[in-house]
């Protein structure tokens, strides 16, 4: 039998229109539509197919078309202009903290997370947490603050959904190619690819490091994948929030103790350390390490040191949340190292022991208060709740009076508007709003602005949305084999007319996502009203292991089933930041009905 190969040939960017690849690597395009329009514009079919990721379409985009559109004079002027921003926003000099912080020096804030949803081409996040951690990287960029981010380079990262005609969520984990991301290899001064090797037990992995750029701000990757190490080593980066525990604290030490190690490979020196839930603890005790090594000091000095640079956001109010290990584990996984700082081993567990039930394990939070000079909540309610659940390490000290204090989770806003809102904005507040999210009243000449045009702006944003989900249900029903009547029917459900209510989260059943459907009789006469119907949209992951979060799942399919229903409530797969940015900014309503207080902040 005669072989075989298979031959990829890939395009190459006229010179004219070069530089699209550095837009493509660099993230600032996730909230900068113009930018992602130049891709788009020159194949949109293709555009669609790549799912929004400019890497992959630079890949394949044709010869032909990318010729084309760099001999398009209206499109060279559409790439000048985005360029010329681009430019400005990388060399600008006068930023919030080139204002603030004028004369500091040179600092740097290393701000750590298990996820980060920045982009629907980079996979590594999950949900709220990793949304916010992107965020936060964008903001940080717009600010001009000196930040980098440590965090994981996932060969599967969360999972991929799937709805079946009954209901059921149907997980698919699907390789993240990392040669089709938006993030390039770290390669040391001998141009050899930068890896660094981590400590876990008695034997040593192999981390590889990853760049993302976001704007001004690099976010350093870190991955396991390699040859160097043994299959189960290699598996310790493959799958967001997956694994047992053992598989867990494995992540959890190389996130924390790898990042550190990274960061001191890269020469950078930070003078604040940020950990963004307990995920990245393990952060504290490598840096104490170093201080005892290096400068000489004992444990508890070098905690002192390290406790002074240190901040810790957490963001979960149930107690099961936060993680905690078998002492044994921790012994296994820790010997060596408590042994290098001096401690006895009741000495280290005392640093996270915790005894509930009479069962002792050491939570990995109360490592995390005790390493951090700064700890937050992330509303005004979570922070009264962590006060009270947390209160017995400050024995003496009333709950309202601890050290824990709250900032208010918020979003990057230009990533989550849509550019006929900004255009609008733009055309009657003027490019200033843009500079005054945070003033009230700025934004009270919103009730100067014509109602009729404001209007005409929501409703084709909202079209827009149906579009999208007319096209994911679609999709769902010629899949699970529906008849070409119900085909047909996905092509018609939701009407822009009709007051759209959204709830999209994580099903977990303390969000209650099912609570609306409490009184259906009610519900039918509500979304059925001749004058004022209502229609509803969900979507939302259930991690594979909630088997309850799975039956709601079930139950909103089934009632979406219902003749009563069918035209009115609609379950969407596989939500994702492109879903979400259409959900967000499309719906009239968005439905927040968690079990108080199980709701760090309700984003």
């Amino acid at each position: 039998m005669p072989k075989t190969m298979e031959l990829f040939v890939q395009s190459i960017v006229p010179q004219r229109i070069i530089r699209l690849g550095e837009i493509a690597y660099n993230l600032w395009f996730s909230w900068n539509p113009d930018s992602l329009m130049l891709f788009s514009s020159i194949d949109r079919n293709l555009w669609k197919q790549t799912g929004h990721n400019p890497v992959k379409f630079l890949k394949e985009v044709s010869q032909h078309k990318l010729e084309k559109a760099s001999n398009d004079r209206t499109y060279l002027m559409e790439y000048n202009k985005v360029m010329a921003a681009f430019d400005h926003y990388l060399s600008e000099t006068t930023t919030w903290y080139d204002h603030r912080f004028e004369g500091r020096g040179e600092e740097t804030i290393a701000y750590f997370s298990a996820e980060y949803g920045i982009h629907e081409s980079l996979g590594i996040y999950s949900g709220g947490l990793g949304i916010l951690s992107g965020d936060h990287c964008k903001a940080a960029s717009d600010l001009g603050l000196p930040f980098v981010a440590i965090g994981f380079l996932y060969r599967h990262g969360y999972f991929s959904q799937k709805i079946d005609a009954h209901g059921n969520q149907i997980v698919e984990y699907i390789d993240n190619n990392f040669e089709e991301m938006p993030i390039q290899r770290m390669y040391n001064k001998d141009n050899e690819p930068l890896t660094i090797t981590v400590d876990i037990a008695d034997r040593k992995v192999f981390v590889n490091i990853w760049e993302a750029k976001i704007g001004r701000i690099p976010l350093y990757l870190l991955d396991t994948d390699t040859l160097l190490n043994d299959e189960k080593d290699r598996l310790i980066t493959y799958q967001l929030y997956g694994g047992n525990l053992d598989m867990r604290i494995c992540q959890e030490i190389v996130l924390g103790m790898g990042g550190v190690q990274a960061l001191q490979a890269l020469g950078i020196k930070p003078t604040v350390w940020h950990m963004n839930e307990g995920h990245s603890v393990f952060m504290g005790l490598e840096r104490i390490r170093n201080q005892v090594k290096t400068n000489g000091l004992n444990f508890y000095e070098a905690l002192e040191v390290v406790r002074a640079k240190t901040v810790f956001t957490t963001h979960t109010p149930v107690p099961a949340g936060h993680d905690a290990f078998h002492l044994e584990m921790m012994d296994h996984y820790f010997h060596q190292y408590y042994k290098d700082v001096g401690l006895s081993l009741d000495e280290f567990m005392g640093l996270g022991i915790e005894d509930e039930n009479n069962k002792k394990a050491f939570n990995l939070t109360r490592l995390a208060f005790k390493i951090a000079h700064c700890t937050n909540a992330v509303s005004l309610l979570h922070g009264q709740i962590t006060s009270k659940l947390w209160e017995q390490l400050w024995p003496g000290i009333p709950a309202e009076e601890n050290p824990i204090i709250y900032i208010t989770n918020g979003i990057h806003t230009f990533t989550w508007i849509t550019p006929p809102m900004a255009d609008f904005f733009d055309q009657y507040l003027g490019q200033e709003w843009r500079s005054n999210l945070s003033k009230p009243e700025f934004w009270h000449k919103i009730y100067d602005t014509p109602d009729d045009i404001y209007w005409g702006v929501r409703q084709d944003i909202k079209r827009k949305m149906i579009e999208v989900i007319r096209t994911n249900l679609k999709n769902q029903r010629i899949r699970n084999m529906a008849s070409t009547t119900e085909i047909r029917e996905a092509e018609n459900v939701l009407r822009p007319e009709i007051l759209t209510i959204g709830f999209a989260r994580r099903f977990a059943t303390y969000k209650r996502a099912n609570l609306i459907f409490k009184d259906l009789e009610r519900l039918k006469r509500i979304v059925n009203d001749p004058n004022r119907p209502v229609q509803i949209v969900f979507a939302g992951k259930s991690h594979p292991a909630d088997h309850p979060g799975q039956d709601i799942i079930r139950q909103i399919y089934s009632i979406s089933q219902m003749p009563e229903f069918r035209h009115r409530i609609v379950l969407m797969e596989d939500y994702n930041i492109n879903i979400a940015r259409c959900l967000v900014s499309g719906v009239d309503v968005w439905l927040n009905t968690p079990r108080r207080p199980y709701e760090a902040s309700g984003t």
